[in-house]
């Protein structure tokens, strides 16, 4: 029985890399993002876990875990999460979007504009914003402001065209 509890632990350790026998935060991160491109929402909620628990500076790992918890349902997990991103890093756009993906399916509509606003004034070159942000306000009813987004979308990459469409009874 021993011999089989140990050769599970000894297996669980060799599965995440190593350098120079010491397991990294970027061991647990890469093996994260994997699981959780795998559809392995725990494992990489597990992972990304211990990753922050190794460096709790990185940002990008409280990003990527509050997107599984996001994808989980855990919308209040994967807001403290984005939050955290951004009180460690607020230059990092991706955690505004995000959490302003998740203020939107709470319902939190205006929380989500102001942060999908954030994530366009720190990177006013990148799509993810503007979009979103036109996302929430067509659900708002201010097509005239979601238009606008959207063909700024439009403006930066041509390639959104076909994910940019509302849906508006004529007037």
């Amino acid at each position: 029985m021993k011999f089989s509890i140990l050769l599970l632990v000894l297996f669980g350790l060799m599965s995440v890399p190593s350098v120079h026998g010491q397991v990294t935060p970027d061991d647990f991160f890469d093996r994260a993002f994997e699981r959780q491109r795998a559809g392995d929402l725990k494992g990489a909620i597990e992972d990304y876990t211990k990753a922050i628990e190794l460096n709790p500076k990185d940002a990008e790992a409280y990003n990527n875990r509050g997107n599984v918890r996001k994808n989980m349902g855990d919308l209040k997990g994967a807001i403290q999460d984005f939050s955290a991103a951004i009180s460690i890093d607020p230059t990092f756009a991706a955690p505004y979007t995000n959490r302003g993906n998740a203020r939107k399916l709470q319902g939190d509509l205006d929380g989500a504009i102001a942060d999908h606003s954030l994530a366009i004034e720190l990177d006013p070159n990148g799509t993810s914003g503007y979009y979103n942000r036109g996302s929430v306000l067509s659900d708002k009813g201010d097509l005239k402001a979601a238009i606008s987004d959207f063909s700024k979308v439009i403006a930066i990459n041509a390639k959104h065209l076909g994910h940019c469409s509302i849906a508006a009874e004529p007037g």
